[in-house]
């Protein structure tokens, strides 16, 4: 048995630390292109620009808002022009899975810069790239970034809703690295979990529980607090390293059924794994204290409990069904990363009890 874990090459947390981009030493008297977000090349850019080019070359281009090959194409000419040693990635996930692709086509370092803390995508190197239309046409594995610079200062004064998706996001994290660990599934880096990993991933878990309705507070107010502090780092790296090398389940795998209902599709992603994540708690019958747990988590934050929370109010069983079938019949979904037979009618049963229990609770 071969155990295996990616890792981002460092990573970087504090207040204010884009200021000086982390105070890298690889970084002085480099050529560095930073793609960045709209919102970032009107702010965060603007503020930091001169001292900046104090410690390296930098020019920058803004994001078009979409990870596709059109837009990967377009930056890689951009940046192949300008013979850079580094790439920078500044803003969400998309921002970052498109450089993250830019850099590694290049050969040459990439920096993850997220300026929200809505997914555990910076540490990754797993990319997701999609049609001009918005669907998902690749996923791959690309490598992680050299550096993660993450300023909590910048995150802080996004709105909260993005820090609760992430706590959604990483919510799952523990529950689907036991599940493959207790059935011996392999992980997203090809090979069976490390006992660091399993005791990150349910760090992972304790942090949410201990700081998460603080840090929604903290950051309901743009303050940088303590909490706030501890539950970036859950969502970023914990969870990060944590999906990645501990693996995903269920959590995911309804999530990617959910997706393929219309009314699901203006909430964010850590919306919806939370609602796939009190779903696998059925399906993997877990026990009541625990579900009850879970259930009071969620509600403290603000993350979902029932369908009409994630715009399903009224679907059907049906609908339900059609919407699973698609994931489930992939038998590389993670929805498979289970030891017990899995049917599309005990996946909506699931659901239900999911949804029955946060109706039930108010």
């Amino acid at each position: 048995m071969i155990r295996k874990a990616f890792f981002p090459g460092c990573y970087i947390q504090g207040k204010d630390i884009l200021r000086n981009l982390g105070e890298i030493e690889e970084l002085k008297k480099k050529r560095v292109f930073l793609l960045a977000t709209n919102k970032a090349v009107k702010s965060i850019v603007p503020e930091n620009l001169s001292t900046w080019k104090s410690i390296c070359e930098i020019n920058y281009e803004k994001f078009s808002g979409a990870c596709t090959w059109d837009e990967i194409n377009r930056v890689l000419e951009i940046a192949r022009d300008g013979v850079y040693d580094f790439i920078i990635g500044m803003g969400g996930g998309k921002t970052i899975d498109t450089a993250r692709v830019v850099a590694r086509q290049l050969g040459v370092k990439y920096i993850a810069a997220p300026t929200i803390a809505a997914t555990d995508a910076p540490t990754a190197s797993a990319c997701v790239v999609y049609s001009n239309e918005g669907s998902v046409v690749d996923y791959f594995i690309t490598s992680n970034p050299d550096y993660v610079l993450v300023d909590t200062r910048i995150i802080a004064e996004a709105p909260a809703r993005f820090l609760v998706s992430g706590m959604g996001d990483a919510l799952a994290t523990w529950f689907e690295a036991e599940t493959c660990d207790r059935s011996n599934f392999r992980n997203i880096c090809g090979g069976f979990n490390l006992r660091a990993i399993m005791s990150l991933a349910e760090a992972c878990y304790k942090t949410l529980l201990t700081y998460g309705s603080t840090a929604k507070i903290a950051c309901e107010n743009n303050v940088v607090s303590p909490a706030l502090e501890c539950i970036v780092e859950a969502n970023t790296l914990l969870s990060g390293l944590g999906f990645e090398s501990g693996g995903l389940s269920t959590a995911h795998g309804i999530h990617d059924c959910l997706c393929n209902l219309e009314g699901t599709h203006a909430y964010y992603h850590g919306e919806k794994v939370a609602f796939g994540t009190l779903a696998g708690l059925f399906l993997e019958t877990r026990p009541q204290p625990l579900v009850d747990e879970v259930y009071a988590f969620c509600r403290s934050v603000g993350l979902p409990t029932t369908l009409a929370q994630i715009g399903l109010e009224g679907v059907t069983d049906r609908e339900l069904d059609a919407a699973i079938h698609p994931v489930f019949d992939n038998k590389q979904s993670y929805l498979h990363n289970v030891r017990f037979d899995l049917t599309p009618e005990g996946i909506v049963e699931a659901i239900r009890m999911a949804d029955a229990l946060g109706r039930h609770l108010g």
